[in-house]
């Protein structure tokens, strides 16, 4: 999976002026102010190549909680960090009450191949489409990194639940840039690329998420100070950005980190 960083204020870019860019565990990433260790547990969740990092934090929580004699399903999502809740609230994470979630299989050739993929560990297909090249599917959690290591399959991830170039305002970027263009002439949208953004915070991302102007967004795996990035005085920014991002690149995965002082410090 590729990677972008992006910083958008003069403190991120004072943190990444002159910083060294490296590959760590294959992933491209900024060194200077952050340290190897900090950045190695940033991403720890996103090993598997086949299954989307958002996938496999949930497999990650459902662990965890059966550990404590539970188990992650509709009724007991507050059990997820705080990211997959919001996730799970703006209906792009859709759980049921048996542990399954909804997902989408991009197999490695046909989708014939990958039905019986999704069957052997329980799950049952939604709906297939060869043209597309995408097999939606309702999966038990447990049985994801099951699935995501079959042969048959290229890579599991979230459905796209919103719209193509949406959201109640699209970026005057997207036409400046020809961004639109592009993306017809070429047949891309950034899926399979993960875009980070760096800023000071994401109020207002709950309503733009309903809005479909922006979708999940891992906002926990790269946060670096004690409050969350959505609270009251966080600032905007970050929501703006993603919002951009979305309408360039909208298959793109979304990540934000903030690793500066706290908001209120």
């Amino acid at each position: 999976m590729s990677v972008l960083l992006l910083a958008f204020d003069e403190h991120d870019a004072e943190q990444a002026e002159g910083a060294n860019i490296s590959t760590l565990d294959g992933l491209q990433t900024l060194q200077g102010t952050f340290t190897g260790d900090s950045l190695r547990a940033a991403v720890g969740t996103a090993k598997d190549p086949k299954l989307s990092s958002h996938l496999a934090r949930l497999v990650e929580a459902d662990e965890q909680a059966k550990s404590r004699g539970s188990a992650i399903t509709a009724g007991s999502s507050g059990m997820l960090p705080e990211d997959l809740r919001a996730a799970v609230d703006a209906r792009l994470l859709r759980l049921d009450d048996l542990g399954n979630v909804q997902i989408y299989v991009q197999p490695a050739a046909s989708t014939d191949e990958a039905l019986p993929a999704v069957v052997a560990v329980g799950g049952i297909v939604e709906r297939s489409d060869s043209e597309a090249r995408i097999v939606q599917a309702r999966v038990p959690i447990n049985g994801l990194k099951a699935l995501s290591a079959d042969s048959s399959v290229q890579l599991v991830r979230l459905p796209d639940y919103g719209f193509k170039e949406a959201g109640s305002v699209t970026t005057q970027g997207d036409s400046i840039l020809k961004a639109n263009l592009a993306r017809a002439s070429f047949g891309v949208d950034g899926s399979g690329v993960r875009v980070g953004v760096i800023s000071d915070g994401l109020e207002g991302l709950a309503t733009s998420q309903s809005s479909g102007d922006v979708p999940f967004v891992n906002y926990t795996t790269c946060n670096m100070v004690p409050q969350s990035p959505t609270s009251s005085g966080a600032g905007a920014e970050g929501t703006a950005m993603l919002e951009i991002v979305h309408d360039l690149a909208p298959g793109a995965e979304l990540w934000f980190g903030h690793f500066g002082a706290s908001f209120t410090g």
